[in-house]
């Protein structure tokens, strides 16, 4: 009995003492492992997973599979990956090597393993990028990932316009064995072409990367600017100018200069605009003084420097009035200049205003004419001021069909500009005119023959018939008109056609207005009544022709014998 009690009592005691550690076999495994051998060296990264704290891995590698006097490597553990190197090994030679490892109590190691190291051969290269491009350089990266079992006797990049270019070709060396290098390639012309290669050479011969391509900026140079021209008054003025070419840099800022002395430059009084887009642009300039001769240059700069457009030169006047564009006509015996747009009028306003722009016209609505009508006319019958003159019609929406109901002041063979004067549409307040009595006019017969036919311009161009933002005209070119501003077809010729200049909306602007440019837009006329016709325009004059008027046509230009009950646009004048 006392036998069996000291048997139970071992029996615990056997069980306490057997317990031991897991085995790290069981928590340790191999899920990955890239060799990578090369002639005299090898790098083996692993990948593995465990359930517990290693201490540490070891790799052993021996030209036995004994495993005798292995050379030791002993890697890093980083996460669950472990990279080790070996270096100084044979070439074209077959290796063992395994893993030990640890976690503090026991050691284990891997099954044996093995793999050849290659035979001394040509080194190996990589052509890895290229970048900083610039019209005359760029770099290269590159490596040099195995010498081939011999030193590296000289490496670098060869390039060519060509491909596949070699070291008989343009190439730079840089001094080293194997790893990582930067090259740069300079003096290469600018907008060209070129392949790139890598090499490396040993003993046994040559090796070339892959082929990249490139291809070279433009050398920036300093912009190109064109000033257009001016549009002033007394004390403001707008100047526009066209970027024509960025130079292939980043425009930083453009604008205008001006000066009082010839050859204006950023270090006298400019304009200054942010936007570098190329194309068409304009600066308002303020703050000048009156009857005073200024010379003006658009500019633009970019990394280069600044580049200037062409010199202009204009004089402020002594007073601009309101409503008139800048062109100054000589018409006769007198300058003149001409209103900002057609005459326009309300009648349910009793209001007298010039079209927005040059180009604006009524139109169809023109037929719809009354003492009550709320929308605005621009085609009037000849004399038709609003001023009781001895005339039969004389409010602007008449619409008699007999000649002798708009004779001024009773007689068949008076003026508009006979008597007192009032029969002119001018006599009337203008509202964004000046709006006071009398400060306007109709030419006279004499004066439109003299602007068009007679009037000395040293451009030789006083009007040409244009399509102005795809609408039909007729362009009057000012005095100091020159020809090259624009190039313009067929001019002074009353046959041309109107698409024989298209002009758009830019253009216009920032080109022929700011010049000083009159365009008369085909209109259309009223006729028989409150009938319209689109297909032509007439200008009246402030000149009788027997029982009929004067006028001009944008299509054929000077004409008489027209019916004073037609609806014809105006464009009034003042003196200078």
């Amino acid at each position: 009995m006392k036998r069996a009690i000291l048997l139970l009592a071992i029996i615990p005691f056997l069980l306490i003492t057997c317990k031991k550690e897991p085995d790290i076999k069981t928590v340790f495994e191999i899920e990955s492992e890239v060799v990578e051998y090369y002639t005299t060296s090898a790098e083996i990264t692993v990948r593995y997973s465990y359930n517990a704290d290693l201490k540490y891995i070891k790799a052993y590698i021996c030209e036995s599979i004994e495993m005798t006097a292995p050379q030791i490597s002993t890697a890093e553990l980083n996460g669950k990956v472990f990279v080790v190197k070996f270096t100084d090994l044979t070439a074209n030679t077959k290796y063992y090597y395994q893993y030990e490892y640890s976690n503090g109590t026991d050691v284990n190691k891997t099954e044996v393993k093995s793999f050849r190291t290659k035979d001394y051969s040509q080194p190996t290269v990589e052509t890895i990028e290229v970048f900083d491009i610039t019209s005359s350089s760029v770099k290269c990266n590159v490596e040099v990932k195995d010498d081939g079992g011999s030193a590296i006797t000289e490496r670098g990049v060869c390039w060519s316009s060509h491909q596949t270019p070699t070291v008989n070709d343009a190439h730079v060396t840089s001094v080293g064995n194997t790893g990582h290098f930067t090259c740069e390639i300079t003096n290469l012309d600018e907008v060209t072409t070129y392949y790139v290669r890598a090499y490396a050479t040993n003993d046994y011969g040559i090796c070339y990367g892959d082929q990249i391509t490139f291809t070279t900026e433009h050398n920036i140079v300093l912009p190109t600017v064109s000033t257009n021209g001016v549009m002033f008054k007394d004390t403001y003025a707008v100047a526009t100018g066209t970027i024509v070419s960025d130079g292939y840099g980043t425009i930083s800022v453009k604008g205008v200069c001006w000066s009082q002395s010839d050859n204006p430059t950023i270090d006298n009084a400019h304009t200054t605009i942010d936007n570098g887009d190329v194309g068409p642009y304009q600066s308002e300039i303020a703050n000048l003084l009156p009857s005073t001769t200024y010379y003006i240059r658009a500019y633009v700069t970019n990394e280069a420097g600044t580049g200037y457009g062409e010199q202009r030169e204009f004089t402020t006047f002594s007073y601009i009035p309101e409503g008139a564009l800048t062109g100054i006509f000589t018409a006769c015996d007198k300058q003149i200049v001409f209103s900002q747009g057609n005459l326009q009028y309300q009648a349910s306003s009793n209001t007298w205003r010039f079209a927005e722009k040059q180009y604006d016209y009524i139109g169809e609505p023109n037929k719809y004419i009354s003492s009550y009508y709320n929308g605005w006319i621009d085609l009037f019958g000849w004399g038709t001021s609003g001023y009781e003159h001895g005339a039969v019609c004389y409010q602007p929406w008449s619409i008699s069909t007999s000649s002798g109901d708009y004779w001024a002041y009773g007689q068949s063979e008076n003026n508009l500009y006979d008597q007192t004067g009032k029969a002119d549409w001018g006599y009337n307040p203008i509202s964004n005119g000046g709006n006071s009595e009398n400060l306007w006019r109709t030419l006279t017969k004499d004066e439109w023959d003299y602007i068009l036919n007679i009037r000395y311009v040293e451009s030789g161009i006083r009007f040409a018939k244009a399509k102005v933002n795809n609408i039909n005209g007729l362009i009057l070119l000012p005095d100091n008109w020159s020809a090259s501003i624009y190039d313009l077809q067929n001019v002074n010729d009353t046959e041309a056609n109107y698409d024989s200049n298209t002009i758009d909306l830019a253009s216009w602007n920032y080109t022929f207005e700011v010049n000083g440019a009159v365009f008369l837009p085909l209109a259309g006329y009223r006729n028989y009544g409150a009938s319209y016709n689109s297909n032509n325009c007439c200008y009246w004059t402030s000149s009788s022709y027997n029982s009929n008027v004067y006028c001009i046509s944008t299509k054929g230009v000077l004409s008489n014998g027209a019916y004073r009950y037609s609806g014809y646009s105006v464009r009034l004048v003042r003196n200078k």
